[in-house]
């Protein structure tokens, strides 16, 4: 009897890369679940740091463009909101803000202290020549971060043409919507990426219990990741 391929690529921590997808402080209180996708994504750091693994974050246009003033903010967010659910004035300039930079990575990652490299772009896609430098040529990444069907979305589809395999943490990925995050999900996943979750990923790095870093791994994990609400944006 023939052996069964699996038409799922392993990750191995050698010919992998994390990256983080713009997870920045002006984010807070829009996108869905912010606090659990932060929690999953801060356990892929941890358990990819232990395996010696290559991480690359981005900023989507943190400074942004500061000399607008308030009142052009709150005239911009009036007429071009994607957001209805926000009335008051108060909300409202909060949100236009973003215009003037949508700030660093949220420190609960604590790239700094891992010495992660975090690269500003303007694109979409986290495929700029900065990142491309440090990137080198893996055969597959994990991406994390948001938003799904933007800029998470964005960098799969240029991961997959340069024919680097993608394994989209999904528990560690969303959108201001869950309807925009699991489309974009879908569509990623029709593409060629992989959909995984944050435990599979990283017990998949380690391959077994042989592996020895699996102690220290097995301790990021011992406890259950947090809900982020797949289950009942999946009937989408």
């Amino acid at each position: 009897m023939s052996a069964v391929r699996c038409l799922i690529p392993r990750l191995t921590p050698a010919n992998t890369v994390l990256l983080i997808c713009d997870m920045q402080e002006k984010f807070r209180g829009n996108i869905q679940f912010y606090p659990e996708i932060i929690a999953v994504a801060k356990r892929l750091v941890q358990a990819c740091n232990q395996l010696d693994m290559k991480i690359i974050a981005t900023e989507q246009y943190p400074k942004g463009r500061s000399f607008l003033s308030p009142l052009h903010l709150c005239a911009i967010w009036y007429f071009s909101s994607p957001l209805p659910s926000l009335r008051s004035a108060e909300e409202k300039y909060g949100a236009a803000s973003a215009i003037l930079g949508l700030g660093p990575t949220v420190p609960e990652l604590e790239l700094s202290k891992q010495k992660v490299p975090i690269f500003e772009k303007k694109k979409f896609s986290m495929c700029i020549p900065s990142v491309s430098e440090v990137l080198g040529s893996p055969k597959s990444v994990i991406l994390c971060g948001i938003e799904a069907h933007v800029c998470v979305q964005h960098t799969t589809f240029d991961m997959l043409d340069k024919g680097i395999g993608v394994h989209v943490v999904a528990d560690a990925v969303s959108s201001r919507s869950n309807t925009d995050r699991m489309f974009g999900l879908r569509q990623m996943e029709k593409a060629g990426a992989v959909l995984t979750t944050s435990e599979n990923v990283i017990l998949g790095l380690l391959g077994g219990a042989d592996h020895p870093k699996f102690r220290e791994v097995q301790k990021i994990i011992m406890d259950s990741a947090p809900d982020t609400g797949l289950l009942p944006a999946a009937h989408l």
